[in-house]
């Protein structure tokens, strides 16, 4: 639609010969493995895959690490925490939004200094990152439950 293309700059003429929805998510899959998947607003773009996994009958669970959440956490006083937004302000590079690849490598480049202050991420699947697995790290506080 328009919104779409105004909003990716994804054309329906650069979706020309594209793999099908099964193709890609499959070849993406088995690039992946069991590596955990990270994305800004993860819930999102797993929901997607999930939904896509559904309807072709793959299982799918991974564990995902979600830059939206660990800003939210780690830089409570931007209030807003779009990816644009959390990467101007951990001065990154600029990037096209919106744009699978560079928002990829956003989120790649944002997780170095989130890792960096020492990580507690609750979920079922949870991935907890301490001093020592990053040099210079310090202890996030684990929550009480």
């Amino acid at each position: 639609t328009r919104e779409i293309t105004e909003l990716t700059s994804i054309t329906d003429e650069m979706l020309r010969g594209a793999p099908s929805q099964a193709e890609a998510i499959n070849a993406f899959l088995d690039f992946v493995g069991e590596r955990p998947l990270a994305a800004h607003n993860a819930e999102f773009d797993m929901g997607f895959i999930a939904e896509g996994c559904r309807r072709m009958g793959r299982p799918f669970d991974s564990t995902s690490i979600d830059t939206l959440i660990l800003a939210q956490n780690l830089l409570p006083e931007l209030g807003k925490h779009k990816l644009d937004i959390v990467a101007e302000h951990l001065n990154l590079p600029a990037f096209n939004h919106h744009r699978a690849y560079d928002d990829a490598a956003t989120v790649g480049y944002m997780l170095v200094p989130f890792f960096e202050t020492g990580v507690y991420i609750p979920s079922s699947r949870s991935i907890r990152l301490w001093p020592g697995c990053v040099p210079g790290a310090r202890p996030a506080a684990s929550p009480s439950t």
